[in-house]
């Protein structure tokens, strides 16, 4: 099987689909966020806000590098585009683009600690939209609607590998 990389803004999904379709294709899942916390001793949120965008986006880098190397299915931070060196390294997998409807998106993220949604989570979203959104669209070669249920984009995914 190929490896696969979900892509997509906060609150798509990454982390629970990638676990269950990693459950569901028999292979090792990676979440570079709970990774890095693990790592660090804290949440993604908190070692942002410690030691800044900058500082965090490397060793959000060096947690991808090292997935990349194991994991059959990657479920990226949604951030992880907005570095040349990970997008150089995502430019060479199999990267799925996990999109969803604002209304979702709104919903899901709601209460959860996420710095870069600070001070009005729509138009944060937004406005993360804009920048991230042709990133994505570079590297991936497909794209699932993220609004569906787990269920049906497992499906979805498991038809992308193949199986």
């Amino acid at each position: 099987m190929a490896r696969l990389v979900l892509l997509g803004l906060p609150g798509t999904g990454k982390s629970s689909v990638g676990r269950a379709t990693a459950l569901r294709l028999g292979v090792d899942f990676i979440d570079t966020d709970l990774e890095l916390e693990v790592r660090e001793g804290v949440a993604a949120g908190t070692l942002m806000r410690s030691v800044g965008v900058e500082v965090f986006r490397a060793k959000e880098l060096e947690v991808l590098r090292e997935a990349l190397e194991t994991a059959g299915v990657v479920a990226t931070g949604g951030g992880v585009v907005t570095t040349v060196a990970a997008r150089e390294l995502l430019q060479q997998q199999e990267c799925v683009w996990l999109r969803a409807r604002t209304q979702d998106l709104l919903r899901r993220v709601r209460g959860s600690d996420r710095p870069l949604l600070d001070g009005g989570v729509r138009e944060r979203l937004s406005a993360l939209a804009i920048e991230r959104n042709p990133l994505y669209e570079q590297l991936a070669q497909h794209q699932v609607n993220a609004s569906q249920s787990i269920e049906v984009i497992v499906e979805e995914l498991c038809r992308i590998v193949g199986e």
